[in-house]
């Protein structure tokens, strides 16, 4: 009898295991930017980029642009800007 018992109860607890696994609320944000990283919405166009470096704040304390792995976006066309 305990042995149909631990049987039954072990089934009810698997078949409850299962259940409630599935999320439909809204997609997470997406993470945080680190300060260093350049956005990809400056990597759009030589203009875009231009902009985003000219509007960092002029701080010597802030984390610096990583640009290790950066092409940044270049025009044939388009005037040099100035910073």
């Amino acid at each position: 009898m305990r042995i149909l018992a631990f049987a039954l109860l072990s089934a009810a607890l698997t078949g409850l295991t299962g259940c409630g696994g599935h999320d439909d609320g809204p997609p997470l944000s997406p993470p945080p930017q680190a300060s260093g990283d350049v956005p990809a919405s400056a990597l759009s166009s030589s203009t875009a980029f231009t902009t985003y470096v000219g509007q960092r704040p002029a701080d010597d304390t802030a984390e610096p642009l990583d640009l290790a792995d950066l092409m940044p976006p270049t025009s044939e066309t388009d005037e040099p800007e100035d910073l």
